[in-house]
């Protein structure tokens, strides 16, 4: 006899599994084997680590390098430029005296016309004065700008500018005024004749405008739109929708505008209209902003969800409902087809995950009632295959996980990498960490190479559910 590690119940020397609990019995060999692993796997951390620190002084010896060239660099630039600079200052300033001189130099004759017309006027030349301003400055005084002769246009030139002015004129007044009938034969409004289809469009978006539609509470692969005139319309607009084909393996949410009232159904209009007796407080726990969703791989699969306004409340409130609830479903499930349910079919409860849900179903078939509570979130569906698949994506994994880590968190972990046959063949979940999912972890980090292992300049993967890694699962397979 021996004692199994999960429960401590006595079991067979032969047994491989527990007939208690039902999980895989570890042997002693095992054991050992799973501490020798332990050991190899800290020693290979200590590894990591160091090649890490090295990899990081390497980094940062490069970084100053090419910081340094980079300053190099700069100061180069910047003595070519001030070099630049002063040679374009230089000739400029060689230019400006250039200038000076050739307006400063006076022809002879000139100066004998000037020296003539002050002595007829009776004026004694000035002595120049005495200064101390530079040489360029002296010029820069001395500089007699002449006046520049203009000539006046001809008479064919003023007529021609006034004739192209003219013109100018006469075509803006004409766009101004092709402008302004453009608008009033807009505000006429000449439109048209619509098709009868047309004109019952646009009669609905007229009367009734826009309608606002609350973003999904997990995501959906596609979305549907059933128009309903009124909430009477509903149940035969839903019932089609759900014998209509769809894209499979997806989750299609369809939203309910009710045209009468110009808004979208909400979940207490929703349960109304099919004909649903709920408890009186039922819609007081709940908000009314629902997701209403189809899973398409087999038909009349399909369910909602809603977030939760008082858990505590709910939880007494769905107990007591219990008693009722099939009963009080029947008109639900006359949409799919199906009369009653099994009425001395009893609610039975299941854990997925860690999380509790009750279902009741028809005889043989995988399709009833399934509803539950995770997190902030109340399920309903009407088949496990769909209730399993909600419940892993509002699943999340938030510790580290490594060899020998058990748990609720391991089995999230063993059951969203068995969704991909390439990284978790053997699809085990188990609750335990073992060889095989440190395995199927390393696969998947190496799918996902470059947001896991290259930013830390790792190149295989650890097998270590660390960080990176968790932010990952949690983002492919969460919704």
């Amino acid at each position: 006899m021996k004692t199994c590690s999960y429960c401590g119940k006595n079991i067979l020397d032969n047994d491989k599994f527990c007939g208690w609990c039902g999980k895989k019995v570890i042997e002693e060999k095992q054991i050992i084997k799973e501490a020798e692993e332990n050991k190899e796997k800290a020693k290979e951390e200590k590894t990591v680590e160091l090649i890490k620190e090295k990899a990081k002084e390497e980094r940062g010896g490069i970084e100053k390098t090419e910081e340094k060239a980079k300053e190099e660099k700069i100061i180069n630039l910047i003595r070519k430029r001030a070099e630049e600079e002063k040679k374009s200052i230089v000739q400029k300033e060689e230019r400006k005296e250039k200038i000076i001189e050739k307006l400063t130099i006076v022809p002879e004759k000139e100066k004998e016309i000037r020296e003539n017309y002050l002595r007829r006027i009776g004026v004694k030349k000035q002595k120049p004065k005495e200064s101390n301003l530079s040489s360029l400055e002296q010029k820069k005084e001395e500089v007699v700008f002449r006046p520049v002769l203009q000539t006046k246009p001809s008479v064919f030139e003023k007529i021609w500018i006034r004739v192209l002015l003219l013109i100018l004129i006469i075509s803006t007044v004409i766009a101004v005024l092709v402008f302004i009938f453009d608008i009033l034969k807009i505000k006429e409004g000449i439109t048209p004749i619509p098709s009868p289809e047309t004109a019952t469009t646009t009669e609905s978006i007229e009367e009734h405008g826009e309608i606002t539609v609350f973003p999904p509470l997990f995501r959906v692969d596609g979305t549907e739109e059933l128009m309903a005139s009124s909430l009477e319309a509903i149940p035969s607009l839903f019932s089609k929708l759900l014998k209509a084909e769809l894209q499979e393996k997806s989750f299609t949410r369809v939203v309910i505008k009710n045209l009468e009232e110009n808004k979208v159904v909400g979940l207490k209009e929703f349960l109304e209209a099919v004909g649903i007796e709920t408890p009186k407080a039922f819609y007081e726990y709940l908000n009314d902003n629902f997701t209403l969703f189809i899973y398409s791989p087999l038909n009349n699969h399909f369910g909602f969800t809603t977030q939760i306004e008082k858990k505590e409340e709910l939880e007494i409130l769905l107990e007591e409902w219990r008693k009722t609830i099939k009963s009080d479903l029947d008109p639900l499930f006359l949409l799919t087809g199906k009369e009653k349910l099994m009425v001395t079919h009893p609610i039975e409860e299941e854990i997925h995950l860690g999380v509790t849900y009750f279902y009741t179903d028809f005889y043989q078939e995988s399709f009833g009632i399934y509803y539950c509570l995770i997190k902030n979130y109340f399920i309903f569906t009407t088949s496990k295959e769909t209730m399993l698949q909600m419940i892993e994506f509002k699943s999340e994994i938030t510790e580290e996980l490594d060899m020998g880590s058990r748990g609720i968190e391991v089995e999230i972990l063993q059951a969203w990498l068995a969704k991909d046959i390439n990284i978790y063949p053997d699809r085990l979940v188990t609750g335990y960490f073992g060889s095989l999912s440190k395995e199927a972890v390393i696969r998947f980090q190496q799918k996902y190479a470059d947001e896991i292992l290259k930013p830390w300049g790792i190149l295989e993967g650890t097998g270590i559910v660390d960080q990176a890694t968790r932010e990952k699962l949690n983002n492919v397979h969460q919704r």
